[in-house]
């Protein structure tokens, strides 16, 4: 069977925003190539291309303009009836093709001599006052992307620079030089404009997993103890789930009705449109969503990004209750948690592998620019319940070791002789997990994309390994054996903290938007501003969360806890009633 080689390439549609996948040039065997005219160039008119496998693997791997793939596809009867006549000429729709000589080009992907006159005029442009032109306005023309090392290289960002230079008619190396610097100038302004943001939201990629690690040791303690003076069954699932959800949502609900509604109405800022806007819409429209807690499940959605860990929390509490119910004994538990631990890691790795993620959430400027919310990365394995289990089963087994070691009275002065590891059961975690983000910088590398089976293994070991040294931390600081770290976190202050954060937590996010859409200069990037920044976010959100938590989640709490104790005294009283009214009513 023939075959012929297509070239694809994603150009530009009329409206010059959007991108179609075209079929510019065909080759045959004897490497002749013909052109295709552009009116017939669209893919949608080559119906039996696209009806092929092979098409469907080329429009998954285009993603961007200018790209292309040159693919061998088989030519069965009705296929070469298309693209050749009887005497074997190349042809479309009865249009003969013209056949085409390639001129030499470098290795960037611009000819030689283009290049060279580039590099000549960079030291010698002269104005030219009888050939002025807008180059501001020129460069709104040009539809490129930030250079970013994830996607592509310089070479093939200067390629792409070249074709929408040829595209919209600029041919002569003066301009070129000057619509460059002209589109260099905006890309930089646009990186001033989101510094703040991307120094504040750069989501750290693992700390929120302390936060599960401490969820689930507190789940499995308070539990046992709860159990040495109750009954623990099934009918606890219910009723812990429904304490849960109302020991978080009023605070949560509150701001999520502020951000849906006044928020609106405080518009002012030259980035404000861009900042709050589709998170005042997104939260108007899929509320719901969160007061199920299910909204770490839906993608492409900017209201309130940073609560996806409140729904995890909320789907592992479930999920931990499960656990613990189906677990009563130490056997069933010592298989049950490193099973799930394991099925945990896998469930990431599969997630890594087959759905070609990256190791680590890359926070590059497009990433933040869009919020993350468009990052598949963080939508499939950083925010979802089920790739965050190996945290959580850690959390969960330190709890009951360290409830099993209380039981038996186990004395941890012992340990203490051993200086050098108590010493080091401090630093040297927080150390290694510093080791892990710093691998991370691997990915970030300006070179051709990590292998996929290289990030499957990081992305699946980052988190368990960044996890067990936390465990091993707090379980050292908890038994106080750790000195270094543990008298500063002893400090009696930190208990009013520790009471604001969950309001903190929920409103820094949209403080932050709200600063940053407020700037009217590009944020100054050196290590003071940052610092000021970081302190002004956080001393602006632990005071806006005082009344937050004086006025809604500590009155709130105890309504709830009163309620539900009222009426488990009731109950009891009734229980111990009715017996009596039995025996009463026999006489």
């Amino acid at each position: 069977m023939d075959k012929l080689k297509f070239e694809f390439m994603v150009k530009a549609n009329e409206d010059v925003k959007t991108n179609t996948i075209c079929v510019t040039t065909i080759t045959d065997f004897d490497g002749r190539t013909f052109t295709i005219p552009d009116k017939l160039q669209p893919v949608k008119l080559h119906d039996k291309i696209v009806q092929t496998e092979i098409f469907q693997k080329v429009k998954a791997t285009l993603q961007k303009r200018h790209e292309k793939r040159q693919v061998w596809i088989s030519m069965n009867p009705q296929m070469k009836a298309v693209y050749c006549d009887e005497d074997g000429n190349k042809q479309f729709m009865g249009y003969l093709l013209e056949e085409q000589t390639k001129p030499q080009t470098s290795t960037t992907g611009i000819s030689e001599e283009s290049l060279a006159r580039i590099i000549e005029k960079i030291s010698e442009i002269k104005k030219d006052s009888s050939k002025s032109f807008n180059t501001g306005r020129m460069a709104e023309k040009i539809v490129i992307e930030k250079f970013n090392s994830k996607i592509t290289n310089v070479s093939q960002w200067m390629t792409t620079f070249e074709a929408e230079c040829a595209r919209i008619g600029i041919e002569e190396d003066e301009k070129k030089i000057e619509i460059f610097r002209s589109v260099l100038m905006c890309l930089v302004i646009m990186v001033h404009a989101i510094l703040p943001v991307f120094i504040c939201n750069n989501n750290p990629r693992y700390l929120e997993q302390l936060f599960i690690i401490i969820s689930g040791f507190l789940l499995s303690y308070n539990l046992q103890i709860y159990e040495e003076s109750h009954e623990i069954n099934w009918k606890i699932l219910p009723k812990q789930t429904l304490l849960r959800w109302l020991r978080l949502t009023p605070p949560y609900a509150l701001i999520l009705a502020l951000t849906s509604t006044w928020m609106r109405h405080i518009n002012t800022g030259p980035f404000w449109h861009e900042m709050a806007v589709s998170e005042i819409r997104d939260c108007r429209k899929y509320w719901w969503q969160h007061l199920l807690y299910i909204h770490n499940y839906i993608d492409n959605t900017d209201c309130l990004v940073q609560s996806w860990y409140i729904a995890v929390d909320m789907q592992l509490f479930i999920f931990g209750l499960f656990i613990y119910l189906v677990c009563r004994t130490s056997k069933s538990r010592k298989i049950v948690l490193p099973t799930w631990f394991f099925i945990g890691i896998a469930i990431i790795a599969a997630h890594t592998y087959f759905e070609d993620l990256n190791g680590t959430v890359m926070t590059t400027p497009e990433v933040i620019r869009n919020h993350i919310r468009g990052d598949p990365t963080f939508l499939k394995v950083y925010r979802r319940s089920h790739t965050n289990i190996p945290c959580y089963i850690l959390g969960m087994g330190a709890g009951y070791l360290f409830y099993y070691w209380q039981k038996i009275d186990l004395n941890f002065d012992k340990f203490k002789k051993y200086n050098m590891l108590c010493w080091m059961a401090g630093p040297l975690p927080l150390v290694l997990d510093c080791g892990i983000i710093v691998l991370a910088s691997y990915f970030y590398m300006d070179a051709p994309r990590s292998s996929v089976m290289l990030r499957t293994i990081y992305a699946a070991t980052a988190k368990p390994v960044f996890g067990l040294l936390l465990t091993v931390l707090l379980c050292a600081m908890i038994m106080k054996l750790e000195n270094v770290f543990r008298p500063m976190l002893e400090w009696d202050w930190w208990s009013i903290v520790a009471r604001l954060s969950y309001c903190a937590y929920t409103l820094h996010l949209t403080i932050i938007r709200y600063t940053a859409s407020l700037s009217t200069v590009p944020f100054q990037h050196s290590t003071m501003a940052i610092v000021q920044y970081y302190f002004f976010i956080l001393v602006v959100s632990l005071l806006l969360s005082i009344p937050l938590w004086l006025l809604v989640e500590e009155p709130m709490n105890r309504v709830w806890k009163l309620c539900l104790s009222s009426s488990s005294k009731t109950a009891q009283v009734q229980e111990k009633i009715e017996p009596e009214l039995q025996t009463q009513s026999k006489f």
